[in-house]
């Protein structure tokens, strides 16, 4: 996971505790052998769309109606649940998913916690993440909310896009379309996958391989 760590250095970027995928040298790039699964995980993902129709469709859907309005919600000190009442006030105006930006291994405030559980219960979709910039958010037993070992910028826009694909299948289903294929075929079965962030990415990276 890749991520800008300084203001202004030419070297401003770091993946952080993240292994290396491989080396530059004289003769060229190379992967390392016992990380190439993984590299290739991340090609696989690359390659959501299987052609650039897929693209292009996607795109223009995107330019006219916009990504699912997802918020950022910061878990500090004196955390309540104020800014939460405020957003989903009126339900036909309120955001179609939450990111919250934890603290230390993703954790949220109990004042927070407490609204944003009742949110989930209600079917607001919930992902937690951390605002550290080393280390990886992990998940517990008694989790309520998922947990997305993502930053929560990039958190924000996977469960944007994720709810986009969803959203179109459901969209031409509904109309009766027979033909829902490729990314909006798999947006249905994300939709299912979203309470489990991880997965969504391991489903999509999967099915794009095989398209």
């Amino acid at each position: 996971c890749v991520r800008k760590v300084h203001t202004h250095r030419p070297n401003a970027f770091s993946s952080g505790d993240e292994p290396l995928l491989g080396r530059f040298s004289r003769s060229g790039g190379a992967l390392i052998a016992d990380l190439k699964e993984k590299a290739d995980t991340v090609q696989e993902f690359t390659t959501l769309f299987a052609t650039k129709s897929e693209v292009v469709k996607f795109l223009s859907r995107v330019r006219s109606h916009g990504l699912p309005w997802v918020e950022i919600i910061h878990s500090h000190a004196d955390a309540s649940g104020k800014l939460l009442n405020r957003l989903f006030a009126d339900p036909k105006d309120a955001p179609s998913g939450l990111v919250v930006a934890g603290t230390g291994n993703a954790t949220v405030h109990a004042a927070l916690l407490k609204p944003l559980e009742a949110l989930h219960e209600r079917g607001v979709l919930i992902w937690r993440s951390t605002r550290c910039l080393l280390g990886a958010a992990a998940s517990r037993d008694d989790d309520t909310l998922a947990v997305i070992d993502l930053v929560p910028a990039k958190a924000r826009v996977l469960l944007q896009v994720s709810l986009a694909l969803a959203n179109e299948a459901i969209a031409r289903r509904r109309a009766g379309s027979l033909e829902a294929s490729g990314p909006f075929e798999r947006g249905v079965e994300a939709l299912r996958l979203l309470r489990h962030p991880d997965a969504v990415k391991e489903h999509i990276a999967g099915d794009a391989s095989g398209s």
